[in-house]
């Protein structure tokens, strides 16, 4: 079978290709050979059109897994069987797809495979990060605390994920609104006064004329620009969800005014959360960076992470190479190195993230509180622009009117 693999070479850059294997495993050998840390290894014939990939989804949505997770951990604390705990909750989830999902692990491990192998038989469903976490928990016989330890994480990724949609929804909105009341002016309200100006057949004030002519192309170019507008809307989505545009994009995206500041502080939430997550729960500390690095949710910190990896791999410490990058603020790495220096470098993780979940949600907070009114100024001078070109001819009605 050929697989499409990409990973990082010794200088933290992607690199991606094809390679004909008979297993995953043969790949990530492969990819060892070319001294390449794997980041996502796909089948080439697994690739589905979007319509067959939307309708063998097992993967519940974000808030569902968390709850999910929540449960298990509340019904485990309880003291019920694995297999108690999985058919209860195969039984109770409003998603078909993942109730098979479940229904397949319990026959597995009723089989005799363990949870983390009957979970990593799930492509798709289950990430490496909670794969790697129950593996630890089953194997040191914390299963429960692993849990719980799990059901704060994905709550926290689901917290910073609500917190970041609002940031980019809301001036979203705001301009979409915007847009919307101009258009909705022009194409409207503004013919309806040019019949009653023709009628009148005397000449217009400039503003007046500048309006009507705006008005006119808009009509006579609607098709138009509605197909520039869903080729932008296009283009931003493919930015988004292609790799290689990413990569670019995301470290112009940490610059931006305002929101350049939440979406760093939500990254280094998401990363410091993660790595001390792992690290608590026994995770090789090379294997808990990779992850990491994955879920941080931006190329720049991911490929400074990943730079930092290589030298700790080398047997450098952790705030020495994390120092040098940029993306990382001296406080993170000023932290860092008291919980090296203290043997307390999971808890020094978590602070950080703690700190950094909280000053997302005083930006976010601010952010709107600022954007509240702008939105009213904003939509005010819109309509005013609009209106007082239209009722300039009106108050000189007499003038117009003449004798």
């Amino acid at each position: 079978m050929k697989y499409k693999y990409e990973g990082y070479d010794r200088s933290a850059r992607v690199v991606r290709g094809e390679v004909e294997a008979g297993t995953l495993e043969d790949v990530r050998s492969y990819m060892r050979s070319q001294s390449l840390s794997p980041r996502s290894i796909t089948p080439i014939s697994a690739r589905m059109s979007l319509v067959n990939a939307v309708a063998v989804n097992k993967k519940p949505e974000l808030k569902d897994f968390t709850i999910f997770i929540r449960q298990w951990s509340t019904m485990q604390s309880a003291g019920l069987t694995l297999i108690q705990c999985l058919s209860v909750l195969g039984e109770q989830t409003p998603n078909p797809a993942f109730a098979r999902t479940l229904n397949s692990v319990v026959k597995e491990i009723q089989e005799g495979q363990t949870l983390t192998q009957a979970l990593s038989k799930q492509t798709g469903v289950f990430d490496k990060i909670f794969i790697n976490l129950i593996g630890a928990g089953e194997g040191s016989g914390t299963l429960d605390r692993i849990l719980d330890r799990l059901a704060v994480y994905y709550e926290k990724m689901a917290s910073i994920r609500r917190k970041v949609v609002t940031a980019t929804i809301y001036p979203s909105a705001i301009l979409v609104i915007v847009f919307g009341i101009i258009t909705g002016l022009l194409i409207f309200v503004v013919p309806m006064f040019e019949k009653m100006f023709a009628d009148q057949g005397k000449e217009l004030p400039q503003a007046t004329q500048l309006l009507l002519a705006v008005s006119q192309f808009i009509r006579q170019h609607v098709i138009i620009m509605g197909a520039a507008v869903g080729g932008i809307i296009f283009l931003i989505g493919y930015i988004f969800t292609n790799e290689e545009a990413r990569a670019k994009i995301d470290p112009v995206l940490l610059h931006l005014p305002i929101f350049g500041n939440i979406l760093q502080k939500s990254c280094l939430a998401r990363f410091c959360r993660t790595l001390g997550t792992l690290i608590q729960a026994g995770v090789p500390i090379l294997d808990a960076f990779n992850l990491a690095a994955k879920v941080s949710g931006n190329y720049e910190i991911e490929g400074a992470a990943m730079r930092v990896q290589a030298s700790v791999k080398e047997g450098s410490s952790i705030s020495a190479p994390l120092a040098l990058e940029s993306s990382f603020p001296r406080m993170v790495v000023s932290m860092i190195s008291v919980g090296e220096q203290t043997g307390e470098l999971e808890k020094m993780l978590m602070k950080v993230a703690e700190f950094y979940e909280d000053e997302v949600d005083t930006s976010v907070s601010a952010m709107t509180s600022i954007l509240e009114p702008m939105l009213i100024v904003i939509m005010g001078i819109v309509v005013v622009s609009v209106l007082i070109p239209l009722y300039l001819p009106i108050f000189n009605l007499g003038d117009l009117m003449g004798n």
